[in-house]
């Protein structure tokens, strides 16, 4: 009896009398607020589960109406497994039930769930159907009759008049707005964007984007897809795109910080602007400042995504727990634990090893997932960002390591809720960037890539799919591809002067790997071979490739629209000997790694991974590959990476250690290819100036000339002897010009006057 009675949830409110209204100063309390915003909060939860559920048992083919919430021999067929048991009901018990706290009665299935929520009792769901004709809607379309079904009932109007106050929320009059610096911050404003009065002036600048003139009437426009690479995209799907983000950004904030307490910020408050974040007014204006925010916020979500996608073994956080009472690397120990080692695993997951079995009392582990979100984890401190937009300010970037990215700060400092791991944000953020289209956006307003990662992103994603412009393949081009685009840029940029655009395309496509799977001509490393698993098979050598390297920006580059191809001419004509450097600094910082800094036990010893030296084969890493060094990841993390594919490098068969990483690089960064393609941008670069060099040789050597004659010819010679009045003025040489004592004496020589 005991142990079921310990089971059962009591409210910390029960029996606690709660005053919401004060009769005396005729307000309402602090504590009616609160359950004021509890209310709100909860809302948004009821609708979408419930509607969820609805539309399940709905539309499932009635499988879901014949299931019973408990079924202990087919567990696949049980609704506790299917739907409640996500959403909060018996989460400790196992999926093979026979009972549980929900209704386990035999005849209890989903048709009776689905009986209630229609029941027009309380019109909890009301579904109506309407005959309309289009006219109605769009006053220029024909006559055409379509069935309208629209949702109504309680909980959809109650959700409703949420958003209508949400909305209200965002028309008060702020002073002085600011841009959101951190992750949290800027998650809470495309929250609240969508409730935003500049919302639809936002989406209609993204229509304007896609307008282009009619052939036969060009004062008449209309929306027209554009052209990118890897696939076309429209007006609604970049607006469905930004509404999507906008929706999915509420559950990562609940997810992480949690739905709010007493002492925290209630979920209601995500989409108000309660911190009085700065929303432009104009549509052009916002949408670039929505995509200064996601450039910003993407990266850390990106790392984030990797590393709870990880298990421990991989050196992931999988597992790792977070919120409210979990411990961070800044915070004092004040709990010990007191359980002996005994070997076997504990129902509840570990972030960090307790080392020797001991039976003494031993401060509890730190989670590196935690101090992460709170901005305390070793090796990925962020930056001081003050300010976002087209010159963002940040007072720690390194100036004397150009090319590394800005680390936006993670800023999560209020948790809520009850513990949860890294498995939870994999999935709801797994289910963000699962969002179409979600990188299209950036190519609508291209910014130039200035970071390693920018350009490590852009290089691979420009020469994606590149063909080498063969005879037989240059017949089966697409004209409308973006390397037909690019090649038809090099011929106008050049005035048609520069031949062979594809001699440029294919140093491009050899340089950065346009595809290494089916890449069979490969000569010399390329800078795919640090990001895929294969073999570039060539007649000459096998180069390996591995997927070390996933730049943490690559969303900003992942579409590529074909009208801005001379955009991208420019960027790949002056930004590789950057990215070269870049790289270089990349290599630097690899080889500085000292592995003693960093606790990696199997380089403690003094002679062995030495800062300088670090990757090398003189003075090897002993860590077992470069998953396990410890300075590997922070070190990546720093310079906008992450792993590749942290499993495939760790597997026992296909294993990389940090000595092959750096061999790897070091190929890459002396690649006969690299060579190539700047001998060929020279080339091309002096192509287009010929004509301007020549030209402006030629004046000036016509101008030499002429001054030399002056110097040593009598002017008279030249014909402009009837220009000058002094009646002497036919016996001055230009010699005497030159002498300093006569020239006082010839002010009055006007040689151009009328």
């Amino acid at each position: 009896m005991h142990g079921e009675l310990d089971k059962a949830y009591v409210s910390v409110y029960d029996s606690e009398i709660i005053t919401i209204y004060n009769d005396i100063t005729k307000s309402i309390t602090s504590d009616g607020t609160k359950c004021a915003k509890i209310v709100l909060t909860i809302v948004p939860t009821v609708y979408h589960t419930l509607t969820q559920l609805r539309r399940e048992l709905h539309e499932s083919d009635g499988k879901w109406n014949s299931y019973n919430i408990y079924d202990s021999k087919e567990s696949h067929h049980s609704l506790h497994r299917l739907f409640f048991n996500d959403n909060g009901y018996d989460t400790g018990l196992a999926g093979k039930v026979e009972h549980g706290e929900l209704n386990h009665k035999s005849g209890f299935t989903g048709q009776n769930i689905l009986t209630k929520l229609n029941d027009t009792t309380h019109n909890l769901f009301v579904t109506n159907k309407q005959s309309l004709k289009a006219s109605a809607i769009a006053p220029t379309s024909d006559d055409i009759p379509f069935e309208y079904t629209g949702e109504n009932g309680v909980i959809p109007s109650l959700y409703d008049y949420l958003k209508k106050y949400f909305n209200v929320c965002h028309y008060t009059h702020i002073k002085s707005p600011r841009i959101p610096c951190s992750v949290y911050e800027m998650l809470l404003w495309v929250c609240g964007l969508q409730f935003s009065p500049v919302f639809k002036p936002l989406l209609d600048h993204v229509n304007e984007l896609f307008m282009v003139p009619i052939d036969g009437d060009p004062s008449k426009k209309t929306l027209k897809p554009i052209d990118a690479s890897p696939s076309t995209i429209s007006a609604s799907d970049i607006c469905t795109t930004i509404e999507e983000i906008c929706f999915k950004s509420y559950p990562v904030l609940t997810t992480i910080a949690g739905h709010g307490d007493a002492y925290t910020t209630y979920a209601c408050e995500f989409s108000t602007n309660s911190l009085k974040f700065k929303y432009p007014t104009r549509g052009e204006e916002c949408f670039q400042l929505l995509l200064d925010i996601l450039r910003k916020l993407f990266p850390p979500l990106r790392f984030l995504f990797g590393q709870c996608s990880n298990p421990a073994s991989e050196h992931g956080w999988l597992k790792c727990q977070y919120g409210r009472d979990i411990t961070t690397v800044n915070q004092p120990c004040k709990a010990h634990s007191t359980d002996k080692a005994n070997g076997q695993s504990t129902s509840k997951p570990m972030c960090q090893p307790n080392g020797h079995p001991n039976d003494q009392p031993t401060c509890q582990p730190r989670s590196p997932l935690m101090s992460y979100l709170n901005d305390t984890l070793p090796g990925h401190l962020p930056h001081q960002l003050n300010s976002v937009g087209c010159k963002s300010v940040c007072k720690s970037c390194p100036g004397s390591t150009p090319g590394m990215p800005c680390l936006t700060p993670l800023g999560f400092r209020e948790f809520s809720g009850s513990i949860k791991t890294g498995k939870d944000i994999c999935d709801i953020l797994g289910d963000l960037f699962e969002t179409n289209n979600i990188s299209a956006v950036f190519c609508l307003s291209p910014k130039p890539p200035s970071t390693l990662p920018e350009h490590f992103g852009f290089a691979l994603y420009l020469v994606k799919g590149w063909l080498h412009s063969s005879q037989s393949k240059k017949a089966t081009m697409n004209k409308f591809t973006l390397q037909a685009s690019f090649e038809s840029s090099i011929t106008n940029t050049s005035i048609k002067l520069f031949e062979n655009a594809d001699r440029f395309t294919n140093a491009l496509a050899n340089a950065y790997g346009s595809d290494s799977v089916r890449h069979s001509e490969c000569q010399h490393p390329h800078l795919m071979n640090l990001t895929i698993t294969d073999f570039c098979n060539s007649n000459i050598k096998r180069i390996e490739c591995a997927p070390y390297l996933s730049s943490l920006y690559s969303d900003a580059y992942h579409h590529l629209a074909n009208k801005h191809s001379n955009t991208y001419l420019s960027w790949a004509v002056y930004l590789p000997w950057d990215f070269w450097r870049y790289l270089l600094s990349l290599y630097d910082a690899f080889r500085n790694i000292f592995c003693r800094e960093w606790g990696c036990r199997r380089c403690l010893h003094h002679g062995a991974c030495t800062p300088g030296s670090h990757g090398s084969f003189e003075t090897p890493c002993h860590c077992k590959s470069l998953v396990t060094c410890k300075g590997v990841t922070p070190t990546l993390y720093k310079c906008g990476f992450m792993f590749g594919d942290a499993i495939a490098i760790n597997a026992l068969n296909t294993r990389r250690t940090c000595a092959t990483f750096a061999k790897h690089l070091k190929s890459v960064i002396q690649s006969h290819y690299f060579k190539t393609l700047f001998e060929i941008i020279d080339n091309f670069m002096f192509t287009i100036r010929a004509p301007f060099i020549w030209t402006l040789l030629a004046l000036w050597s016509l101008s030499l000339l002429y001054l030399l004659h002056i110097a040593v010819v009598r002017l008279d010679v030249l014909r402009i002897r009837s220009h000058l009045r002094p009646p002497s003025s036919h016996r001055i040489a230009a010699q005497s010009l030159l002498a300093a004592a006569r020239v006082k004496a010839l002010a009055n020589v006007k040689y151009f006057s009328p």
